[in-house]
């Protein structure tokens, strides 16, 4: 297949963010990135990023790159002199748009109505209770009195989540009813925000993990799944994950089967997935679907644990071609997120130089300016430094990840 026309829809700020565009570059397609706002990437990319260095016309402003109708009428102009081959799309914000616009164009993509009901945790909680998979107990709650008698039938703590959050944003664990009441506003406003509603979730015991997938003409690979390190409650933020976690082989069948079973009754017949679970001790019970790509590293982790470029595979689909990976992976992956411990204003970040020496270790990023106010986290956002590191297994890149993490000194004041 010769060179293609790809139309990329905004981009992650954080994490793998722009590889996706590097890696359409790199294969010599010819690139449109379409954003709403193209100066909010500078502050996490600078002004050298892969965006400044597209032809002159590539980066196509939108009024709303949420918006369907705003993305097809802009698309509908440029398809007429560079004909599309191809829509990628890996944030959750804007999938939904993403999936109706390939739709209407005829372009291998999630369904979209795969992307709404996976986007739709309410929905996609009725969903799998139809299908018969495992997972919480759960109602929308349209006050805190209703989330306290959830929780005092299910049983304390309770999750109370918006059923259109993404990134452990929206989500807290209560522990009891005062926490329920306190907790019941922010939940609710964050909710309306995102156009959603609150969910009460019953809480499930066990590590959380993801699975991500690809899925190409209806038959689904399972890549292999990645443990995830949560920090402390009542916030869900993810401080750790390592690619490929080994898992006994009873429960990486019944895992796989699980997630086999999520995508197909979602619909799922294209794309990329990550599906997480929590290995409960009754079995993996499902949390929630995103139909693309993980986040943060977990993609560049893909990548080095199969020594094939992940993001290059999910472009290829994207045109039609099956994707092309060796059968298993050969290597292990990791990644550790540093979050301040108190408040205040950081003074300094020590030892990166000597972290960025250990065996293994692919990458120190500073994400954040000495003087800059600091907290501890409520979500994916304010991390200080990431550490990314690669190793013959998972269990050795998690080690090496950990080992170069005890280099890190945070200085707050």
């Amino acid at each position: 297949m010769g060179t293609q026309h790809i139309v990329i829809i905004e981009a992650a700020r954080s994490g793998a963010g722009l590889k996706i565009v590097e890696s359409a570059v790199r294969l010599g397609w010819e690139v449109t990135f379409v954003t709403d706002d193209v100066e909010r990437y500078t502050p996490f990319y600078g002004k050298d990023s892969i965006l400044g260095r597209l032809p002159c016309g590539r980066v196509l402003r939108v009024d709303r790159s949420t918006s369907a109708p705003c993305v097809a009428r802009a698309l509908s102009d440029l398809r007429r002199a560079h004909p599309i081959d191809g829509i990628v799309c890996l944030v959750d914000r804007n999938i939904e748009a993403a999936a109706a616009v390939a739709e209407e164009m005829g372009c291998p993509h999630v369904p979209a109505h795969a992307a709404r009901d996976a986007r739709n945790k309410h929905r996609l909680r009725e969903l799998s209770a139809r299908h018969g998979i495992p997972g919480p107990r759960f109602c929308v709650v349209e006050h805190a009195g209703a989330a306290r008698r959830l929780a005092q039938e299910w049983g304390y703590p309770v999750v109370l989540k918006s059923s259109r959050g993404s990134g452990s944003q929206e989500v807290r664990l209560c522990q009891d009813a005062g926490e329920v009441d306190a907790t019941f506003p922010l939940i609710r406003e964050m909710a309306l925000e995102a156009g959603g509603r609150v969910l009460a979730e019953e809480f499930l015991r066990g590590p959380l993990v993801s699975v991500e997938t690809l899925t190409f003409r209806g038959e689904t690979r399972i890549l292999g799944v990645t443990s995830r390190i949560l920090g402390t409650f009542p916030s869900f933020v993810e401080l750790a994950a390592t690619f490929p976690m080994l898992l006994p082989e009873p429960l990486r069948r019944r895992v796989d089967d699980l997630v086999v079973k999520t995508l197909r009754a979602l619909g799922v017949t294209h794309g990329s997935a990550h599906t997480e679970l929590v290995l409960t001790a009754d079995g993996p019970a499902l949390i929630e679907v995103n139909p693309r790509l993980a986040g943060g590293l977990i993609g560049p982790m893909i990548s080095e644990a199969y020594g094939a470029d992940i993001h290059e595979q999910i472009l290829r689909m994207a045109v039609g071609e099956a994707p092309s990976l060796p059968a298993a992976p050969s290597a292990g992956a990791s990644e550790y997120y540093v979050y301040a411990a108190t408040h205040g204003r950081l003074r300094a970040i020590r030892g990166v130089e000597l972290a960025r020496r250990y065996p293994g270790v692919l990458g120190v990023t500073v994400t954040a300016s000495p003087g800059a106010l600091v907290s501890p986290p409520s979500d994916w956002r304010g991390d200080l430094a990431v550490i990314h590191a690669r190793g013959e297994n998972a269990a050795i890149a998690e080690s090496n990840c950990l080992a170069a993490l005890s280099a890190i000194q945070v200085e707050i004041g």
